[in-house]
């Protein structure tokens, strides 16, 4: 995969820090779904997963020590260099989902077992629920389809935005100031 270049800003969404890629960058990656870049953010270097917004692009939080080091905030443009990458990084576990799979016996017969990406999958997966109770169910239904040998989680449309507090519907929300 070549390098890709690309400016944008820094905007505010829900009171995250976000980068919200150009759509021509996001046009370079592999997946419209989830994928893992390396690279510098205003020669910062950084690796992180992109996640889809819903709309054929990509975004990611910035993370706080980042903003820190690289003395940024809301507004800031920023100069991103990456490539895309396989070296997925290791998820976390949201507790409700961990305490069932062991609950279940699944946890080290099972979970431990999967690819990093496809943990990615099932946690955004059971992430993108609305509601505690439509949660616990999708964590029921994880239980039962990793014990029937499924890898991740089928019907489930991996290009929608999954970070309930910066998305509706699957769609990533608008930026409250600076759109780029």
């Amino acid at each position: 995969m070549s390098v890709i270049q690309c400016e944008t800003r820094i905007v505010n969404i829900a009171d995250w820090a976000v980068v919200h890629l150009p759509g021509e960058a996001s046009e370079q990656l592999s997946s419209r779904g989830i994928v893992v870049i390396e690279g510098t953010l205003n020669d910062l270097p950084f690796m992180i997963l992109l996640e889809p917004d819903g709309k054929g692009s990509h975004w990611f939080r910035v993370s706080d020590p980042i903003l820190k080091e690289g003395k940024l905030g809301i507004g800031d443009k920023v100069k991103l260099v990456f490539i895309q990458t396989y070296n997925w990084p290791d998820s976390d576990l949201p507790p409700d989902l961990e305490d069932a799979l062991k609950q279940a016996s699944l946890y080290d017969r099972i979970w431990q077992k999967l690819s990093p990406r496809a943990k990615w999958e099932w946690i955004r997966w059971i992430r993108s629920a609305k509601h505690e109770e439509t949660r616990s169910k999708r964590i029921e239904l994880a239980l039962d389809k990793l014990n029937k040998g499924l890898k991740t989680p089928c019907c489930f449309n991996s290009a929608s935005c999954t970070e309930p507090h910066v998305s509706r519907n699957g769609i990533l929300l608008d930026e409250t100031c600076y759109v780029t």
